[in-house]
């Protein structure tokens, strides 16, 4: 039969959301509704929450929600006809759907391909020492092999070889390319994502259709080319390794000592850094913030004017702000204590300023530079 509107009303009124999405999940009561673990993403606390009086449900973690038919299309990831009568059957109230022949998907032979690829990919992930930093760098994530498992996560070593490891296996060229795995270059195809941990992406039907990549250690390659490295010192540990003597979680000062001392030899590892720089927040409490700034160079460590007790109307854009006045005063002095103070005034200020600050004057940063106060009426 072809579903009418009545049809579908009378099974969507007739069913209790908690009754069906208790078919497939464990249900808490809580109050006059129910919580559930989140089936849709890696949910350790229930943050599904089903309400009875409205028949609706919604996950406040990864925002899936809707009525009984987008729960079941979610969660079998089925269309909404297969829905509906899967609904109806939970309840008593069996339909039969026209069965239309289905068309075969032209795109099938790149699902096996993919399939093949996030096999292989994963198992080099997790079963093999080309794998062991890639799982680590998971792991301390707090990425375990569930969600591994469960996501299909995959790591791709470089040297070509999962381009090598398909072709191998008989897949032709033009199909590696047409899947985004491989690409033409001047040395023949190469793979798109190597040296990178493997994400798949799937559509409604579970099938991997794409893929997404996060490379692990390119921040080491790329402070090979910097001259001025802004970070805080959690930056330059994770980032770079790069550990700072006397400072632990539980600090709200930075050691400047130990910070130091780690910038010498940071500045030995990576000799063309020629300006480290950092904002230094305390936070007293949601909008009102200690303010300042530190810049080494040449061995020295240059401190900019303290703003004690800012009044924060937005902490978005102050480390821009201070990027862009600390590149500004070292383009314009050369002298890295201006330049630090340029910075550091002109992240007071954005920070201080309802709205949009790229348009805030130099003269309005050394107003602020020279004493005035940090907020500036427009």
């Amino acid at each position: 039969m072809r579903l009418s509107n009545e049809v579908i009303e009378d099974i969507r009124n007739s069913a209790s959301i908690s009754e069906v999405i208790g078919h497939y999940i464990p249900l808490q009561k809580k109050g006059r509704g129910y919580r559930a673990q989140c089936p849709f993403h890696d949910d350790h606390d229930p943050s599904l929450q089903i309400s009875e009086d409205k028949q609706l449900y919604k996950c406040f973690v990864c925002g899936n929600g809707g009525n009984v038919f987008s729960f079941v299309m979610n969660y079998k990831k089925v269309s909404f006809p297969e829905a509906v009568k899967e609904v109806g059957d939970i309840i008593g109230k069996h339909i039969e759907l026209d069965e239309a022949p289905r068309k075969a998907d032209p795109n099938e032979k790149y699902y096996e391909l993919m399939k093949v690829y996030l096999e292989e990919a994963n198992y080099l992930l997790t079963a093999t020492r080309a794998g062991e930093k890639a799982l680590k760098y998971l792991n301390d994530r707090g990425i375990d092999s569930t969600v591994i498992e469960k996501f299909n996560i995959g790591f791709n070593p470089g040297d070509n070889f999962m381009y090598k490891y398909l072709n191998q296996k008989g897949y032709r060229d033009e199909d590696i390319v047409n899947c985004g795995l491989a690409r033409f270059t001047d040395r023949g195809l190469s793979d798109i994502f190597f040296d990178r941990i493997i994400f798949p992406i799937h559509n409604r039907e579970g099938k991997p259709i794409a893929l997404s990549a996060r490379i692990i250690e390119n921040n080491k390659e790329i402070a090979k080319y910097v001259d001025v490295m802004i970070g805080n010192e959690e930056d330059f540990t994770a980032c770079l390794g790069f550990k700072i003597e006397g400072n632990d979680e539980n600090l709200k000062e930075l050691n400047l000592d130990g910070y130091k001392k780690m910038l010498n030899e940071a500045v030995k590892v990576y000799p063309n850094w020629k300006v480290v720089a950092t904002t230094l927040r305390t936070v007293q409490t949601a909008t009102t913030n200690d303010w300042k700034a530190m810049c080494y160079a040449d061995g020295e460590i240059y401190m900019s004017k303290s703003y004690d007790n800012l009044e924060i109307l937005d902490r978005v854009g102050g480390g821009d702000s201070f990027a862009s006045g600390l590149v500004y005063g070292l383009m314009t002095t050369q002298d890295p204590e201006t330049a630090v103070n340029y910075g550091a005034a002109h992240g007071a200020l954005a920070m201080t300023t309802p709205g949009d600050t790229s348009m805030a004057s130099k003269k309005e940063v050394e107003s602020i530079m020279g004493g005035a106060g940090a907020r500036v009426q427009r």
